[in-house]
């Protein structure tokens, strides 16, 4: 493999990394509304709980893809 197709393949990498993070970041901003709203339409307890839970996951996976992210760099 080249020096060029190396290049190449890094940028595509860190392309590829900061979209899966920007949906993540997406993800997490729609999982919060849709819980506020939800919770408001219901005033259950459980939608507020897993509404955090899904919010948590989300974090979890943008900071897993932000070390992988920068461990390629």
């Amino acid at each position: 493999m080249t020096m060029t197709n190396r290049k190449n393949k890094s940028t595509l990498n860190q392309v590829i990394g900061s979209v899966v993070i920007l949906i993540g970041w997406l993800i997490l901003i729609a999982d919060i509304i849709g819980s506020v709203v939800l919770w408001t339409l219901s005033q259950n307890l459980i939608v507020i709980v897993s509404g955090i839970l899904i919010a948590l996951g989300a974090l979890f996976n943008i900071y897993l893809f932000s070390k992988e992210k920068s461990r390629d760099e």
